[in-house]
């Protein structure tokens, strides 16, 4: 938990740090008097909040409690009325989990019924609305009170269980679990009945269709959602001044992803401790100079190539200054501890991992770029292995020209990983890996002969991705056929670079003949 520097902790009885201390303190407010100072010798941030019923609305105050933070301490019952009250835990819980990079979540809890919270998130964050399953009851309520019995022995979590209610469906009505699947729009009955009990129960449902869990551990009491970690500690007021941090760090350890969610936070931490984006050769420029160089840089593009020039200059400076710092989380002597002494790693997982190493994706509307990978048509891709600065000045320097290379999606992800870093390869997904020097059937000889990664050049009038898509222009028996691309992932440069280094090889390649039988 060392990792953890900035920490918010949200209760309708919370002492706020401005206000008087009264002579007689809540246990509330003494937990916050104790937070602060524990979390003080830890060396992070605590902000303390009373909560109010009109923070819900408050868009300001809640960018001001999740924002830049590193684990929220939520309090379930956020209303005397307890069933008011975890509703406004869940919709603030639904702003915690759509904040990017805030990595965790503890609801604190009094209440004696852990399957309440777990049961209450699941429906709420099911990616349906409460007008929906209002629909689904609905069109399931002829046959109400015989299904309300059999949808009490429905898991909403094993829902491999779930087909151990089919002789009791089928004895209500022979044509009833067709209508559930009707109902609810989903052909897999052991899902569709989840979301029938969901719709039947009394489980707090949306106003809004929100991301669901990537990962549920009942077990463990932990769920993830949109890459938040979100974990259940119960109250305890004799104890928890002193033991909540403790409790909460032993309970975030056992999440198969808190070792990764840390390993970011701390690089975060390092960074903004440690990146420095400039030294004293730049502050001692004046801003005139500054300016004089832009003024070199900027033309019919506005200001863009000089942004994307300071941008990747004033990276690489703070990388500079970050390369001999150390990760404590990447210690040897820790990784050793905690390593089995036969680690394990499923194909998914490996191809997980190669997917980050390779590159990410970028969500935002801009410009095409040296390294966007983009899909094409079935198991076809496409990689822009355009130069940076052509692709800034693309009217200017290449006429719209962009050069690319064509990749085939390997049928299965263990043919690449067999493969290693030998190949040239790139990883878009845990499922889809895509081979740049064309994927057949292989023969002995094959060991012998060069391996070529051919160029093509597509015209792209307009260089703009929106919507994830980009329309160009390819030639077929000498007329322009329109294309639509459809963007996927963007390697890191090196990735992409060595790609393109042997692409732009191709063309000076020597042709011989030789004799063969």
């Amino acid at each position: 938990m060392d990792s953890i520097k900035s920490v918010v902790f949200i209760d309708e009885k919370a002492l706020e740090f401005y206000k008087k201390i009264p002579k007689v303190l809540e246990p509330e407010e003494r937990l916050s008097i104790n937070l602060l100072n524990r979390f003080k010798k830890r060396g992070a941030s605590l902000a303390v909040h009373k909560f109010n019923s009109s923070d819900i609305s408050n868009v300001e105050l809640k960018k001001y409690l999740f924002d830049n933070r590193d684990l929220v301490l939520l309090d379930w019952e956020l209303d005397q009325d307890y069933v008011v009250g975890k509703g406004y835990s869940l919709k603030l819980l639904s702003d915690v989990v759509s904040t990017s990079h805030l990595h965790f979540c503890a609801i604190y809890t009094s209440t004696i019924r852990d399957a309440d919270v777990f049961d209450n998130i699941i429906s709420f964050f099911s990616g349906r609305t409460s007008v929906q399953f209002e629909e689904i009851r609905d069109a399931l309520s002829e046959h109400e009170d015989g299904l309300r019995k059999v949808l009490n022995r429905v898991d909403l979590y094993d829902l491999s269980k779930n087909s151990r209610v089919i002789p009791e469906l089928n004895n209500l009505d022979r044509g009833l679990i067709g209508e559930i699947k009707a109902a609810t729009g989903i052909n897999d009955l052991p899902r569709a009945l989840k979301y029938a009990k969901i719709a039947f129960s009394d489980l707090i449902k949306s106003e809004i269709e929100n991301l669901q869990p990537d990962i549920v551990d009942r077990n463990n009491q932990i769920i993830v959602i949109n890459n938040t970690i979100i974990t259940l500690i119960k109250k305890n007021h004799n104890k928890d001044p002193e033991n909540l941090i403790r409790r909460l760090s032993s309970q975030v350890s056992i999440s198969q992803n808190s070792f990764t969610q840390l390993l970011g936070i701390e690089m975060q931490n390092v960074f903004a401790k440690k990146g420095s984006f400039i030294d004293a050769n730049l502050l001692n420029v004046s801003l005139e100079t500054f300016l004089y160089h832009r003024s070199q840089m900027s033309g019919a593009h506005g200001d863009l190539p000089f942004e994307i020039f300071m941008k990747e200059l004033l990276l690489a400076h703070a990388k500079l200054n970050l390369r001999s710092e150390k990760l404590s989380i990447l210690d040897s002597t820790f990784l050793t501890s905690i390593s089995p002494k036969k680690p394990k790693a499923s194909d998914s997982e490996i191809a997980k991992i190669n997917t980050f190493y390779n590159g990410s994706i970028l969500s935002e509307d801009r410009t095409i770029n040296f390294g966007d990978i983009f899909h094409y048509e079935n198991t076809t891709y496409l990689m822009c292995i355009t130069p940076l600065c052509d692709c800034l000045y693309p009217n200017d320097n290449i006429k719209n020209k962009f050069y690319f290379v064509k990749g085939q999606k390997f049928s299965t992800i263990q043919e690449p990983i067999a493969l290693g870093d030998e190949a040239f390869i790139s990883y878009v997904d845990e499922a889809t890996c895509i081979s740049w020097a064309g994927i057949g059937k292989s023969t002995k000889q094959d060991k012998h002969k060069p391996i070529y990664v051919k160029p093509l050049q597509l015209y792209i009038p307009n260089n703009n991705i929106i919507n994830s898509t980009l329309s160009v222009l390819d030639w077929f028996e000498g007329e322009p056929k329109p294309i639509t691309l459809t963007y996927k992932f963007t390697l890191r440069q090196q990735y992409a670079q060595r790609i393109a280094n042997h692409a732009f090889a191709h063309p000076i390649r020597v042709g011989v003949d030789f004799v063969k039988k």
